[in-house]
């Protein structure tokens, strides 16, 4: 997405009006007109101007994300599918964890009445502890693989040479 569609959809998604945006940065609606149709590349001045104007990250303007989210929503958006992937993960070793406030959650066994608040940067923390013991293990069990001293019972197969002798 170029800059210029990228100021019209979040002004489109503000519910602005151009000479709304232009009276915000003080710029004319025709200078607007001209950024989003490309004819003229506004300055990185501007350009900030009109993502204060708009309430996003000039990032968000000149990366032009198609959906019309921001940065900050895509992260956001990202996170909390690391949240519920980890809490579906712990579901299936006997944990169970739910939102009780904003940012915070309840984590309990199911093998024990024990249970615990903990922030959401601590569960993130516990996703994160999980997932580098997780490539840890495999790598270590990938290496093992690959040893020398690990011979396959299939020994070695070459199923591209018996292709090519059956179709001589």
């Amino acid at each position: 997405m170029s800059l210029g569609e990228s100021i019209r959809t979040f002004r489109n998604i503000k519910k602005m009006s151009r000479k709304e945006l232009g009276e915000r940065i003080e710029r004319s609606q025709y200078s607007i007109k001209k950024y989003e149709l490309g004819e003229v590349t506004p300055s990185l001045e501007v350009i900030e101007d009109i993502a204060k104007a708009l309430d996003v990250e000039r990032l968000d303007l000149l990366v032009g994300y198609r959906d019309g989210k921001t940065s900050k929503e895509h992260r956001e958006e990202t996170i909390n599918n690391m949240v519920d992937d980890f809490i579906t993960f712990a579901k299936k070793f006997g944990y169970d964890i739910f939102e009780y406030l904003d940012n915070k959650y309840i984590i309990s066994s199911l093998e024990s009445d024990y249970e615990r608040m903990i922030t959401k940067k601590e569960l993130l923390n516990m996703h994160d502890n999980v997932m580098a013991y997780s490539k840890f293990t495999l790598d270590r069990s990938f290496e093992k693989i690959n040893n020398e001293d690990h011979k396959s019972p299939l020994g070695e197969v070459s199923i591209v040479e018996d292709d090519i002798k059956e179709g001589e």
